[in-house]
This record gives C-alpha cells, sequence and structure tokens, in this order.
C-alpha cells in the first residue's frame, strides 16, 4: 500500500510538472526546448504520440510555407494617390481609394505564371487627382514605373516607365474594384489591369525573347474590350497616345 501510494503521488506529480512546463514554454513560443522537457518527462508510449504530432506540425508549416511562396501573387506596387491640387473636400474618399487601388493590384493573380515572394515585381503606381466632383468624378494622370533586379548586381534597373495624362473615371468611396477580362465595364480597373499585364509580360520578355507573349495579348485584350467605356486613352482614333494603336513588340508606345 505505501509503495502504491508513494507511485500515485510520484505519477499525479509528473503529471503536474508536464502540464505546467507545457505551458511555460509555449507562452514563450521556444516549441523546441519545450518538446525536449516535455519528451524527458513521458514514458515510451506518450514520447511516440508527441514525436509524431511534433514530426506532422512540423510538415503542415512547411507545406503551408511552399505552398505560399509557390503561388504568391505577381507585384509588389507601391500606390500612391496625390490630391494635392484639390481643395475643400472631404479626404477620406482619396485614402480609401488608395487602399482599394492597392488592394486590387497587389491581391490580384494576373497571370499563371509561379512567383515566389522575392520574385515579386517592384512597381509604383502614382495617381495624380487633377480633377473631383462630389458624385465621384475624377480627372487624373497616372505615372506608371516597373524595376527589376540587375543579374549579378547589386542595382535595379527600370524596364517600364510611363505618364498617363488621361485617366477619368467614376468611384464613390468604398466601391470595391473588381474586374473581369472578358467585361470590361470600369475604367479606372481596365487601366489598372492594362498596365498590370504590361508590367508582368515586359518582365518576362526580360528573362526570354518573347516570354510575355501571353501576357501582352491580355493587355491588348484590354484594350479591345475598353473600346466601349467611350474613354479618353481607348479610342480607335483620337489623340497621340490612343490604346487601340499599341505594339505588343513596342508597348510603351500607349
Amino acid at each position: 500500500l505505501y509503495f502504491s501510494l508513494v507511485y500515485s503521488y510520484r505519477y499525479i506529480f509528473a503529471k503536474k510538472i508536464l502540464f505546467t512546463r507545457c505551458e511555460k514554454y509555449s507562452s514563450k513560443l521556444d516549441i523546441s526546448r519545450s518538446f525536449i522537457r516535455i519528451f524527458a518527462l513521458s514514458n515510451s508510449s506518450m514520447r511516440m504520440k508527441i514525436t509524431i504530432r511534433y514530426i506532422v506540425t512540423w510538415v503542415i508549416a512547411l507545406a503551408g510555407l511552399l505552398s505560399q511562396q509557390a503561388t504568391a501573387q505577381e507585384l509588389e506596387a507601391k500606390v500612391v494617390v496625390n490630391h494635392s491640387k484639390i481643395q475643400g473636400t472631404n479626404t477620406s474618399v482619396f485614402t480609401t481609394l488608395q487602399e482599394a487601388m492597392t488592394e486590387f493590384i497587389n491581391t490580384r493573380k494576373w497571370s499563371n505564371a509561379q512567383y515566389t515572394t522575392r520574385e515579386k515585381i517592384a512597381c509604383s503606381f502614382n495617381l495624380i487627382v487633377n480633377e473631383y466632383s462630389d458624385d465621384g468624378r475624377f480627372g487624373c494622370s497616372l505615372m506608371v514605373q516597373a524595376n527589376r533586379p540587375v543579374y549579378n548586381a547589386s542595382y535595379n534597373t527600370t524596364v517600364f516607365n510611363f505618364n498617363d495624362n488621361a485617366v477619368d473615371f467614376n468611384y464613390i468611396e468604398h466601391d470595391k474594384l473588381e474586374f473581369s477580362d472578358d467585361i470590361v465595364d470600369n475604367n479606372l480597373t481596365a487601366v489598372l489591369a492594362y498596365y498590370a499585364y504590361l508590367i508582368i509580360g515586359l518582365d518576362m520578355d526580360t528573362f526570354a525573347p518573347k516570354g510575355g507573349t501571353d501576357v501582352l495579348n491580355k493587355a491588348e485584350n484590354v484594350v479591345n474590350n475598353a473600346q466601349m467605356l467611350g474613354e479618353d486613352g481607348w479610342k480607335a482614333f483620337g489623340d497621340s497616345k490612343n490604346l487601340s494603336l499599341i505594339h505588343i513588340s513596342e508597348p510603351t508606345r500607349r
């Protein structure tokens, strides 16, 4: 009876230490050290279960990391909406517009190509608001630039740089920006998609001859479908920068 009580007491004491130390080390996020301490206090059966759970946890975490890297989106765009020319109006609409544009460009998957996080294309979209009315009509210019690292060097080079002086669109605060390649019904998303395709296609061309042809064809498709919008820049014939005259081999000639 004496030995039975001693054994029971030691078992309860060891179990208490096990859970106390588990909570202590988990709170510090020191998984490896916590695992070693728990492992040392466990019997053979429990050791086997802990080992299996430990391995499975790390396998799942590693698989999730690799999956995230393999399916990363293509662009890492910095978006700025400059509204310094507009006075006497609520500036929150410009803040939400900048957030909406950033989300639209940086979260949408624009191609079937596989990019890791480190391979994302660094680019910038600087929207300058020249005119704004309370009904949500914007008259803007847009400066777009994209860069890529120079092979075996510590600096970047500019792949695409263009200033679009006629970007007019309608936007009401908190509107969700949506886009479909088949149906173009919003000038803002059409313009952003057009430049996103150009940036990605040109970047692919820098790695292989005509490597970005499929994506550049999507840019041309945006041009064709945007004709019905009736906005400047998409018209079949008009000013010196109309989009229907784009040459896929020389896409900076907008």
